[in-house]
């Protein structure tokens, strides 16, 4: 079962859905719609190399050129480009929701897209959600700081998880502040 507004507003004023920002919307007229929550983009960034080089998913590697900040001016993101980036809320998802995080409408009518296949958040996710954002358009798109970027909807689970994200070996990405590159040679499978 997906939650509606008045759900959803309901589990963040009781804190069983844990929210911290900078400036959010706690009169819920902006970031709350009928059955999603919107969250806004870090003005930090990391900006992947673009070269002829071979990424290996047994090893540990950072392929990102640099970490940057999106300045008052916005942020280019060309045609064909990859950023990674943050939500600035701080969220935590208790262990009987889980979460789907997608991309605003508005923004994939510009060819920009948010997440293109790492979309569920699991019960107990905490902290900032990393952003796999890309220009799949030929058009250079701008971006900013602050902006609503993304939308978060919710889901009932049947009963509350038994070893939550976070408890399970393997939560890579548990308590993550910045855009976090791939953890992928830590799975033990490969």
């Amino acid at each position: 079962m997906i939650l509606s507004d008045r759900t959803i507003k309901s589990l963040i004023i009781n804190k069983e859905i844990w929210l911290s920002s900078p400036k959010f919307d706690i009169d819920f007229k902006t970031q709350i719609w009928p059955c999603s929550l919107d969250l806004r983009l870090m003005d930090i960034i990391k900006i992947y190399k673009v070269d002829n080089y071979v990424i290996d998913t047994r090893e540990k590697g950072d392929y990102t050129t640099k970490t940057a900040y999106i300045e008052n001016k916005g942020f280019i993101l060309k045609p064909w480009r990859f950023i990674l980036a943050s939500t600035i809320e701080k969220i935590r998802i208790p262990d009987f929701l889980c979460a789907k995080c997608e991309g605003r409408s508005s923004l994939w009518r510009l060819g920009v897209q948010i997440h293109a296949t790492a979309w569920f958040i699991d019960a107990w996710f905490k902290w900032n959600i990393t952003l796999e954002i890309s220009n799949i358009w030929c058009r250079p798109v701008k971006i900013f700081a602050w902006m609503r970027i993304c939308q978060i909807v919710f889901s009932l689970l049947d009963k509350p998880s038994e070893v939550p994200y976070g408890d399970r070996e393997g939560s890579k990405y548990q308590n993550q502040t910045l855009p976090t590159a791939s953890k992928l040679y830590l799975d033990k499978d490969l």
